[in-house]
């Protein structure tokens, strides 16, 4: 017997039973190939003290591959909003004939080609400028998406990949996180150089500043507050300036 082979190829190695003729094995549930042998009788207990063996012929035990459906495992991704075009592994570990069989030897096997598939659940789809692709990048597949700008949530899809053994899928979710975008205003020109008369006391000037915005408008519930910085002159004025949210 092919000892090399029949170590991974069997559980329970080729056994004749001498009565009935039967040949027993066990197989190893994730191992194929081709285990030789020669088969052979040899008696025992002679008269004159002799032991004699029969004619060897050569016998082969063949076992055929069988396709197991693959397996792969998925990452859980958490991207942040307005990073444009992203591309991201969604799938490593690509096993072809699932996990269990890589505890096997097949040297029979032919290579099994893989086709995945990609479902998204419709309300993940506003987050995105187009329907997101995958592909494969050898024993892993990225994920390929243009987010739409200020939009942040949780998508939820399935990655399936199909071979000659079945069809395994498996669920995914993946979070657009929010950013904080800086505030924003304009500053009326008109009033970059402000002249008044000494001992005038307060001074009130609307529309100082206008189109105060806290950022996009998933960022209106902000609050805001002026700061005034860098003052050349502080004794000369008795208290602020100051500047309120509508722009006075």
């Amino acid at each position: 017997l092919d000892t090399n082979i029949s170590s991974w190829l069997f559980l329970t190695q080729p056994k004749l039973d001498l009565f009935t003729g039967r040949l027993n094995f066990t197989l190893n549930p994730f191992s194929c190939g081709t285990a030789n042998f020669s088969l052979f009788l040899v008696d025992s207990g002679a008269l004159d003290g002799s032991s004699k063996a029969s004619i060897a012929h050569s016998v082969s035990i063949r076992v055929l591959p069988v396709d197991h459906a693959p397996d792969f495992e998925v990452r859980t991704i958490r991207i942040y909003e307005n990073g444009g075009t992203v591309e991201t592994v969604l799938v490593q570990n690509i096993a072809p004939y699932g996990f269990q069989a890589l505890t096997g030897h097949c040297l029979d096997r032919s290579e099994q080609s893989l086709t995945f598939s990609l479902e998204i659940e419709p309300s993940g789809l506003v987050l995105f400028s187009s329907y997101p692709t995958f592909s494969l990048n050898g024993s892993k597949g990225v994920l390929i998406f243009k987010l739409q700008n200020y939009s942040y949530g949780i998508v939820h899809g399935m990655i399936s990949a199909q071979g000659r053994g079945g069809m395994t899928s498996k669920n995914f979710s993946m979070e657009i996180a929010p950013t904080n975008d800086i505030p924003t205003f304009l500053l009326n020109l008109t009033l970059t150089t402000i002249e008044v008369s000494q001992a005038t006391g307060y001074h009130e000037f609307p529309h100082f500043v206008y189109d105060i915005a806290p950022g996009p408008k998933n960022e209106y519930h902000q609050k805001l507050t002026f700061f005034i910085s860098q003052q050349s002159n502080p004794t000369l004025l008795f208290s602020g300036p100051s500047i309120s949210l509508d722009g006075t």
